[in-house]
């Protein structure tokens, strides 16, 4: 792994009461952004409901306490959510509640630069997790196991089996494994748009190799198969701890080379 260094990441951590938050569900959703709340609005599953207004409900506190330590900023705000070409979430709005005044105009005035407020969010079983940085950035948490290996045979390159396979603990590692890649896609924008295959973190740097697009289809085995020459260096790399237990991962993709995760565990929402 890379030496560290005082650069730190601000992930914001919540175990969800799913029983309280059904119970205040129409007081909750107007906290959210209207981008959260129309999502919300199209999902039928109570359940699923429920962890959406939570992850939403999370972004809002953590938002609140990095506007507070990194501009000084106490006063309710009014924000939302749009989401970009491949679907990577961004704010594009941030008021004043009480005057309506764009805070985020007004940050970049007294900066004289675009200060950055990026943000990532993942959920999984009864956890939901928040990063807000000021460059880009993704999250994942997962806390599910692979049933048989489906997906470690289907969809991990040759690297990331072997690291799952020799693994004392093989439920925990696909888990890291998993939230890895999906760090990784958040943060790029990409989605699933690419295979998974193509691309993991090297243990040594903490940096996503990845083959290079003109290389994908192909690959130098041919049919997709690909060989640890095709990987190379992508500039991103990933930190990944258990911040629970072994039954939970939690993975940060940046392109900051040094850097340090400060975890929050949120009780209230």
């Amino acid at each position: 792994m890379p030496e560290v260094s005082d650069r730190r990441i601000n992930v914001y951590l919540a175990k969800i009461d799913r029983e309280s938050i059904i119970s205040r569900e129409e007081e909750l959703i107007k906290r959210v952004s209207a981008h959260r709340r129309e999502k919300i609005g199209n999902m039928k599953n109570p359940s699923v409901r429920t962890v959406s207004l939570a992850a939403g409900l999370l972004l809002r506190y953590a938002l609140e306490r990095e506007l507070d330590k990194r501009f000084g900023i106490k006063q309710i705000f009014d924000y939302d959510i749009s989401e970009g070409e491949k679907g990577k979430p961004f704010i594009k709005d941030l008021r004043n509640a009480e005057t309506g005044e764009d805070i985020l105009n007004d940050l970049k005035s007294a900066a004289g630069y675009d200060p950055g407020i990026e943000f990532s969010i993942s959920h999984s079983g009864d956890y939901a997790a928040v990063v807000i940085s000021d460059s880009t950035i993704g999250i994942d948490i997962e806390v599910k196991n692979d049933t048989r290996f489906m997906v470690t045979n289907r969809m991990f390159t040759e690297t990331e089996k072997n690291r799952v396979f020799s693994a004392e603990d093989k439920d925990s590692e696909f888990r890291d494994v998993w939230t890895e890649k999906e760090a990784y896609l958040k943060c790029t924008g990409e989605g699933i748009s690419i295979p998974l295959r193509s691309f993991y973190m090297d243990m040594d740097s903490a940096e996503v190799m990845r083959v290079p697009d003109d290389k994908r289809e192909r690959g130098s085995r041919g049919k997709g198969v690909y060989t640890p020459e095709d990987f190379l260096g992508t500039g991103y790399y990933i930190t990944t701890v258990r911040p629970v237990s072994d039954n939970l991962s939690l993975s940060v993709c940046s392109k900051d080379i040094k850097f340090i995760l400060d975890i929050a565990h949120v009780n209230d929402l």
